[in-house]
């Protein structure tokens, strides 16, 4: 038989519960369906499934050391896949924070979070990466961060040897096992007042040491460098 789609309402301090996942907030509102089936005698059983959970106002998501929290936030249970909205969506992972300004989306299939607008993330080891798009793979207890893929506006720090060396670049790739990054599209290097400019950056953000080259455009690296005092 067809299921029959219904909603479900709760306000005031609601929440909702399935195995490890728990979503709370001011109003929760519930989809499921009603279906009848057969049980083992051939009888019929009223059976509810409960697809998606949105969440209003002080929101916030939890599974194992994950907490995420949004002004919104849709749990599909189907997918397994959370979608936290508004300007101060944040997930805390352990001793991980990613924020984002429009919406941050936790896929537990997929072992991903994607993060958008202004997105910025702080790593268990102190880095920090920045970028427009995060994309951040979870390892397989979802525990820990182990790449960072950032997009439009790409931005990495890193110990140097005249301070902190400031990176920017279209895209960037950060590997949390190697401590490297790679950087592309319009790659700039800022350190102690020195400017490096090329169309490709690696940087060894344990070491504070990278590395400019040129690619297939023919772009030739080049910089601004002050006189050592």
């Amino acid at each position: 038989m067809e299921g029959i789609l219904s909603q479900r309402f709760a306000t005031g301090n609601a929440s909702a519960t399935r195995g490890d996942t728990r979503l709370t907030a001011d109003v929760i509102i519930a989809d499921y369906v009603d279906e009848i089936r057969k049980d083992a005698e051939n009888k019929d059983v009223n059976n509810t499934t409960i697809t998606h959970i949105l969440g209003k106002t002080n929101a916030t998501f939890t599974r194992g050391t994950l907490i995420a929290t949004g002004e919104t936030i849709t749990y599909d249970m189907s997918r397994q896949n959370a979608m936290m909205t508004g300007k101060n969506a944040r997930i805390v992972n352990g001793n991980e924070t990613l924020t984002a300004t429009q919406s941050i989306q936790y896929d537990r299939d997929a072992k991903l979070i994607t993060a958008t607008g202004n997105a910025h993330v702080v790593l268990s080891n102190g880095q920090e990466l920045k970028g427009n798009i995060i994309k951040a793979t979870l390892n397989a207890e979802e525990n820990d961060i182990v790449e960072v893929i950032a997009t439009e506006n790409a931005e990495v720090y890193a110990p140097g040897n005249n301070g902190i060396q400031q990176a920017f670049a279209g895209e960037m790739t950060y590997s949390k096992d190697t401590g490297i990054a790679v950087l592309t599209e319009n790659v700039t290097i800022k350190e102690g007042g020195n400017i490096m400019n090329g169309d490709k950056a690696i940087i060894d953000t344990i070491n504070g040491t990278s590395t400019m080259s040129s690619t297939e455009s023919g772009q030739r690296v080049g910089g601004v460098f002050l006189p050592t005092q």
